[in-house]
């Protein structure tokens, strides 16, 4: 059960009123009127400028040698708000997430309700859908999906669909292809299916329209000087696209190749795009040669020239995800996007040998020397780097997740966690999906780990392999680690990823008991998610924060350990009388700093001639306790004890996560007194009990005494 949670569908407490995006039904018929009759073209609209999004600094992890935890990166360090023309963006919380999704206008209002948690959604869908969702969240981020060199084939023999070409470049270019037959055909004539639609005739033979404004231009030329501007910029019938704008935000291109043979070369091995009747098409797969093939050799040329033509037409600061399953790409579109899909991540389509490090860093030709396709900290590196657009790759990638749901539950959940840590150690967005069209809110996705504190570190272990090494980022709430390795490194299971929250404490109280005393007390948080290993305590003149917390003062009796649940107590001395002191306590958890501290406690030392108070010690009562030794063990622990008289007596173990392991007998435990006990480090079964962090709980006359042992083998 996650215990920090996402708040409401809009999780930022600015708030903006959604600007109106109807669209009227006399609008609407000139708009359809215009587009039958071919009357003139239809000219882009003066766009509205903005400025484009400041982000972070490109990754430099730093490597951590031996057994050490380098916690630096997370002590004290503050994320500021990014701006777009002096406007404050809502500031980012961790994960971010990102939903495909299609029919979102016959959605129910639940469903929408659930739709507008999402960080980012790309679909393709009207202004009044549009609308509906910015006035549940009005900061999400919508992304218009498109796939240009696909001319779709959706009711094309019904003319209801024709509103649609007055805000869908999708529904327009098809429009379009009918009326100029931009379609790629075969020596005999026939379109060449793809996908759901048919291949575009994306090369230069492409018939040069007789239609509207697309008379005397071939499909790209028509896409870049016409239909591109007038609907990402035009503002009609909403407003131009853009990082603030009240419409969409971007558009996603969905999967473009200079080598059609990626999608399986066979539908395209009788191309004839300059319908001659002489099949130029492809006769093998990309990496075969297929990419050299006379159709590729055409749509790569083909692709330069909308590639030199888009950002002119759309305008350098309207962000461009690209789909990054096909490397057969001109690499300069790399360089120009805002971000990239990375699709169907290690899982189907792609080959096995494509490791988490391909992905993490970027795929490698054969001879693993030259990167020739994207991975996630490639995208950091080589995306996005475009004139206003400073925004670098992580911060608009997306991690898809793709599942099969017959795969067994403990293998899809190991994905997600490996997934959704990838993701994080990043800026990007984690999509984990089915279908790539499914509403498919994840309980992962409500937990708030808060702003990032730093950039992603990188830990390596002396372990079974050379490098065992985990990726580590830390954040305000918690932290992840991601395993790669092959082997299970700090506990963190192969090819896995762990979450922990920081747990910090809100509870501090401080009492003064004399001149020179206080009595400290605090609740140590439940075990779930995930228990703290111990405390440390300190204390100051001056209030505490977690830039002058090295400046206070430790307790003498750090650190604390008090199981799970249960109130710790500490009597701090040799204080100056009549002084106000404030108190505060920082955990550890799973070996790592907290990053935060407590709430402030203060107390101020009665005067020096007062008469002092008697202080009773609540941590056990004296009747009762319990010691254990050798700590750590190797397997023998030899438990001694004092029992309340008459009271009996109830000895568990229990694991760090407070799940009881064994029950101990105590002889004699009746009579009280003290009693001595062996323990083999066994479960109820007889099975030894593996290394990690264990509790002894005693039971007795009413009163609890606990004690922490480590066991290692």
């Amino acid at each position: 059960m996650w215990t920090l949670l996402r708040h409401g569908s809009n999780r930022t407490p600015r708030a903006r009123a959604a600007r109106g995006a109807g669209l009227s039904i006399a609008a609407t018929l000139s708009v359809v009127v215009a587009l039958l009759s071919g009357d003139g073209p239809l000219l882009p609209l003066h766009a509205r400028a903005s400025e484009a999004l400041n982000s972070g600094t490109p990754i430099s992890g730093a490597q951590v040698s031996g057994a050490q935890v380098s916690g630096a990166a997370a002590s004290g360090l503050s994320v500021s708000g990014r701006s777009v023309s002096g406007t404050s963006l809502p500031e980012e919380h961790y994960p971010k997430v990102a939903l495909y999704t299609k029919q979102v206008g016959e959605m129910s209002g639940a469903q929408l309700d659930t739709l507008a948690r999402y960080d980012l959604v790309a679909f393709t869908e009207s202004p009044h859908v549009v609308n509906q969702v910015r006035q549940r969240n009005p900061d999400i981020r919508l992304f218009f999906i498109w796939m240009p060199q696909n001319i779709v084939k959706w009711q094309e023999a019904e003319s209801s669909w024709f509103p649609d070409t007055s805000w869908s470049i999708v529904r327009l270019a098809q429009f379009y292809a009918i009326k100029n037959d931009w379609y790629l055909r075969d020596t005999n004539g026939a379109r060449i299916p793809e996908w759901d639609g048919y291949a575009a005739n994306w090369t230069r033979y492409c018939p040069r329209g007789t239609y509207g404004t697309a008379r005397g231009l071939t499909y790209v030329e028509w896409l870049t000087e016409i239909a591109l501007p007038r609907i990402t910029k035009s503002g009609f019938p909403w407003a131009p696209w853009g990082w603030e704008s009240s419409s969409y935000t971007g558009l996603v291109l969905e999967i473009m190749a200079d080598c059609v043979g990626s999608f399986g070369w066979q539908a395209y091995e009788n191309a004839d795009p300059d319908r001659d009747g002489v099949a130029e098409g492809v006769h093998s797969v990309c990496s075969l040669g297929g990419d050299q093939d006379s159709l590729s050799i055409l749509y790569r040329e083909m692709n330069e020239q909308f590639h030199e033509h888009l950002w002119p037409a759309v305008g350098h600061q309207l962000p461009i995800v690209m789909n990054a399953a096909n490397p057969f790409i001109n690499p300069a579109w790399w360089t120009d996007v805002s971000g990239v899909k990375l699709e169907s991540w290690l899982g189907p389509p792609h080959p096995e040998w494509q490791s988490w490090s391909d992905w993490f860093y970027g795929l490698r030709d054969w001879s693993g020397q030259t990167e020739w396709g994207p991975g996630y900290y490639w995208a950091e590196s080589e995306v996005g780097h475009t004139e206003t657009d400073t925004q670098n790759g992580w911060d608009l990638s997306l991690l898809q997740v793709l599942y099969n749901p017959g795969d067994a539950p403990d293998v899809l959940a190991r994905r997600k966690r490996l997934g959704l840590g990838t993701a994080m150690l990043g800026d990007g967005y984690f999509m984990y999906t089915r279908d790539q069209y499914e509403l498919a809110w994840q309980p992962e996705y409500d937990r708030d780990f808060g702003r990032p504190l730093g950039l992603l570190e990188r830990e390596t272990y002396r372990g079974e392999t050379l490098a065992d090494t985990l990726y580590l980022r830390i954040f305000e709430r918690g932290f992840i680690e991601v395993n790669p390795s092959s082997v299970s490194v700090r506990s963190v299971p192969s090819l896995d990823a762990r979450f922990t929250s920081w747990r910090t404490v809100e509870s501090l109280e401080a009492t003064a008991t004399g001149a020179t005393r206080t009595r400290v007390m605090f609740a140590s948080p439940d075990f779930d998610p995930n228990p703290v290993d111990r405390f440390e305590l300190r204390y100051s003149t001056q209030p505490i924060t977690p830039h002058t917390w090295h400046d206070a003062t430790p307790y003498a009796g750090n650190p604390i350990e008090v199981p799970p649940g249960s109130t710790a107590y500490a009597s701090v001395a040799d204080l100056a009388p009549s002084t106000t002191y404030y108190f505060a306590v920082r955990n550890w958890v799973r070996g790592r700093y907290d990053p935060n501290v407590s709430n402030l406690a203060t107390a101020t030392t009665l005067a020096k001639d007062s008469e002092e108070p008697v202080e009773v010690d609540t941590t056990v009562d004296a009747s009762v306790w319990l010691r254990c030794s050798p700590v750590p063990s190797t397997g023998r622990l030899t438990i001694l004890m004092q029992l309340a008289p008459g009271g009996g007596a109830r000895l568990e173990v229990l694991t760090a996560a407070g799940r009881t392991v064994r029950s101990l007998a105590v002889p004699g435990a009746a009579a009280g007194g003290t009693r001595r006990i062996e323990f083999e480090a066994t479960d109820e079964a007889g099975a030894a009990l593996p290394a990690g962090v264990y509790w002894l709980r005693l039971e007795s006359g009413g009163t609890r005494a606990t004690r922490r042992f480590i066991l290692m083998r």
